[in-house]
């Protein structure tokens, strides 16, 4: 859970280690760099009014999919759009993300570790590595 909360808060690399010391337990956390909005990218059509735009998560913003998932929320409900996906891509060299919006996007993982993520009502968070 603490893993968890580090990376809500865009501590993408958060390691949390946990160690027993008698009868308390410690938690050692070393979170990281705090990674960024790169790019926010609309794939398909974007007809969004620039309103419905103006309250986007935008370049420079630190990075929360949970900031992300409340946007496209409003933006589903506000203006009847189907953003029912989103995915992610992060440089861990820069600690930049790429955000794509949109119809088609899905989960696929590279050889880096980097995943793409599907949001969705049948989808499931990542998990920590």
């Amino acid at each position: 859970m603490i893993q968890i909360a580090y990376y809500e808060r865009g501590y993408m690399g958060a390691r949390v280690q946990v160690r027993d010391d008698g009868a308390t337990k410690v938690f050692e956390v070393e979170p990281g760099r705090i990674y960024h909005i790169k790019a926010m990218q609309i794939l398909g059509r974007n007809d969004l009014p620039a309103e419905a735009m103006s309250t986007a998560p935008t370049v420079g913003d630190v990075y929360s999919d949970a900031r992300i998932s409340d946007w496209i929320g409003v933006v589903n409900s506000q203006y009847n759009r189907a953003l029912h996906r989103w995915s992610v891509r992060c440089d861990h060299a820069t600690a930049d993300c790429t955000i794509q919006v949109g119809p088609d996007t899905g989960v696929r993982c590279d050889a880096t570790g980097d995943c793409t993520i599907e949001v969705g009502p049948d989808s499931h968070p990542p998990q920590p590595k």
